[in-house]
Order: structure tokens, then sequence, then C-alpha cells
């Protein structure tokens, strides 16, 4: 069951709206379930919820449209390949050929909202009834 971190769009993914991701990873699969968090690494975190990959799609970032770009959650590609640029600054490659997973998910009807943390096991433990 994988875990998606996000230090980007806090309020489209509180709030539902955002059910995109593009990661360098190639390990999630469709139908998978996955637990999304907030800055996991960091103090700051909180688990967001709990979602169904809905699909993955494999392709380099010059075959991502706009479209792919704003329903990830940004005004358009050039943003996202800033974003991008900037998250992955340590590792070499090249942002045109390096192939991404767009990952797209729809969320459970358990979600967490901030500090509400006090439902985690009864939310890790439905999600494996799905």
């Amino acid at each position: 069951m994988p875990l998606l971190s996000f230090s980007v769009c806090e309020g489209k993914l509180r709030s539902g709206v955002k059910t995109q991701t593009m990661r360098l990873r190639q390990d999630i699969e469709q139908g998978s379930v996955l637990y999304i968090w907030w800055k996991s690494r960091t103090r700051q975190r909180y688990k967001i919820g709990v979602a169904m990959c809905t699909s993955v799609v494999r392709k380099t970032f010059a075959e991502v449209t706009e479209e792919e770009a704003r329903l990830d959650g940004f005004a358009d590609k050039d943003s996202l390949a800033q974003c991008l640029k900037k998250l992955h600054k340590s590792r070499m490659f090249d942002l045109e050929t390096a192939v991404f997973s767009i990952i797209s998910w729809r969320w459970t009807n358990q979600r967490l909202y901030g500090e509400d943390l006090q439902t985690t096991l009864f939310v890790e433990k439905e999600a494996v009834v799905l």
C-alpha cells in the first residue's frame, strides 16, 4: 500500500480537488490503495486520507499535456516543470526525457483533516477492506 507524500498543493489535496500527481517512481499500479500524506518526513506531517489508484500512465515529460499539468494542481506545464526541477534538484535526470508515472486516484470516504489523527488506525484498518 504505497504512501504518497506532498509538499505543494495542500489546499487542493485537503479539499479533494487534487486527484493526480506525477512521480518518478514506477511501483504504483492501478487498484493500489494509496495513503496520502502532507510532508510525511517532517514534524508538520499528517495523513490527509486514503485513496484508490484509478490509473497510472507512464510518459516522458515532453509528452505531458497542459491539461495533465492543470490536473496536477499547476497553472500550466511550465509551472509544473519549475516545481519538478526544484523538488528533484539533487537527482541527475533530463526533465524532457525522464519517464514519469501520472497517478490518478479517487478519494475514499476515509479522509482526515489537519491534526485529526486519532482515527488513523481506523482508516488504515478500513483501507484494507476496499
